[in-house]
Parts: structure tokens; sequence; C-alpha cells
């Protein structure tokens, strides 16, 4: 009997653990849901900044020289002053969605790193794991943070760059990009110096051809200026909620991943349950049998 109620307290455990992570797989996807609704304007609203920005940057606007490859080259000489924004997951239960970007900003930070940088850490992993290691100095945490905060963090973040008084010689953020709802890569981008991609012929033309019907009051360096702010918080806002989203998607994979596995030893359990339970059975009759005998 005392088998029994051991297998028993078995099954009661893993069924309320089950309970739990078919939530957590409920509120996962429910985020995620919300999340790739805003997906398409988030990206189309970054790529109209780049080209916004790629576009301007040719005649009507003069971007700041100390955020340039060609100006930052020549800084790298006299000393480097980076800037390193690690971005883990705000919560746990997410499978190796954290271990997988540790190892890769461990990897990228040993083959270039030279001199320790400023580090900004996000994300309660990523807070833990930069205060027990010694890669540089870490000037702020966010452990907690959600879409609704996405673009207060991205704006803080823009704000610390641009009052350097010397600016920095490399901005780089290491997050979870989201490829698809089953794969989640860890991906490091350079925000400075500043790498503008060029438009498409046909984007181009049409927008050469629009640009010469608006008016701009500002002169060429307020202009370039604003835009490079601009450029810097839409790529923090696009890096951040890759990574959000990645997150949910990650906690779904893993919480149904865990679901399954205790629906499998809950069919083990039941099954040994049973059996245990009809040995005890046949042993009892037999003992009765035996005694009226």
């Amino acid at each position: 009997m005392a088998h029994l109620s051991h297998i028993k307290s078995r099954i009661l455990t893993v069924q309320k653990t089950q309970k739990i992570t078919k939530a957590m797989r409920l509120i996962a996807m429910s985020f995620y849901s919300k999340l790739e609704r805003q997906r398409s304007m988030l990206t189309a609203y970054r790529n109209a900044t780049n080209t916004l920005t790629s576009l301007l940057s040719d005649g009507y606007a003069v971007l700041p020289a100390a955020y340039q490859k060609k100006q930052s080259t020549t800084q790298h000489k006299s000393g480097e002053h980076a800037l390193t924004i690690v971005c883990s997951s705000a919560k746990g239960l997410c499978g190796g969605l954290n271990n997988n970007l540790i190892r890769f900003f461990e990897r990228s930070s040993i083959s270039t790193q030279t001199t320790k940088p400023s580090l900004i850490a996000i994300g309660n992993k990523a807070c833990s794991y930069l205060k027990e290691s010694n890669y540089g100095t870490i000037i702020d945490r966010i452990p907690e943070y959600h879409f609704s905060t996405i673009s207060s963090i991205a704006q803080t973040i823009v704000s610390h760059i641009w009052s350097q008084k010397i600016p920095y010689t490399s901005v780089t953020i290491f997050y979870t990009h989201l490829k698809n709802f089953f794969l989640q890569v860890p991906n490091k981008l350079e925000l400075i110096p500043i790498s503008l991609e060029k438009a498409d012929a046909a984007t181009e033309k049409q927008s050469l051809a629009n640009k010469e019907r608006y008016l701009w009051e500002q002169n060429p360096e307020k202009l370039g200026e604003a835009l490079v702010r601009q450029h810097l918080y839409s790529a923090l806002v696009h890096a951040l909620f890759n990574n959000l989203i990645s997150e949910n998607a990650a906690r779904f994979i893993a919480m149904d991943q865990s679901t399954n596995n205790a629906k499998k030893y809950l069919e083990t359990l039941n099954l040994a349950y049973n059996k245990s339970r009809q040995n005890t059975i046949t042993r009892e009759i037999a003992e009765i049998s035996s005694t009226l005998e």
C-alpha cells in the first residue's frame, strides 16, 4: 500500500505541473499573437526610417561625423569608447533561448573585444550574467520590460548615447532574432558606426521624385542629427521587439514540450499504478483463498 500511495502522490504532482505548463503555453501564445499583429507595422516603420536616412544623407542632411565609419576608424587608434547592450528574456521558462544568446555573446566578445566596454543589461538573465562576469562596467540594468516599455527604454538609451562628451566609437546590441515561429537565432547588430543600407532602385527613384516636393526648414546639420537619433531609436525598438516576440515563441515551444512530456509520464505512472494495484488485489485474494482452505 505504501508503494501505491507513493505512485499516487507522483501522479498528482505531475498533473499539477501539467496544468501549469498548459496555462503558460496558452499565455505565451496569446502574447505572441498580439506582438505578431504589430510586427509588420514595426518592420515597415524601420524600413521607411532607414530609406529616408539613406536618401537624405546624400544631400539634404549632414550626418554627425563622430558616428560614421570613416571617422570611427581614426578614433580607434587613440582609444576605443565602446558600448555593448545585451538583451535577454525578461522572464524564464523559455528553453535554451538565453543560453544560446550568452554563448553567442561570449564567442563574439572573445574574437572582437580589445578593451572592456560599457555595458547595458536588459532582462533578468543578462543582468545576473553580466554582474557575475568581468566583461566590462555595467552602467544600467533593466531587469523587466514588456511591449509598452520598449519605446521608453530605446529613447533612454539613445539619450544616453547622445549625451556623451566623448562620442562612442562603437555601439553594439546582442539580442535574439525571430526567423520564424520555431527558430530564434542570436544576433549582433552594430548601431555605431552607422551603416546605411541602400534602397532598391524602384524605391530610390520614387523617393528621389517625392522629396523634391518637400521644403526642409532645418539646416543640414540639425536634420542629420534628428535622422541619426531616429535611426538609432528605430533600430533599438526593432531589436527589443524581436527579442520579446522570440521569448514568447520559445516559451510556447518549451511549455508545449513540457506538457507533452508530462502527458507521456502520466501514462507511464498510471500504468505502473494499475499494475501495482492489480498485484495487490491478486495477492490479497490468494491470501484469503489459502485461509479458507
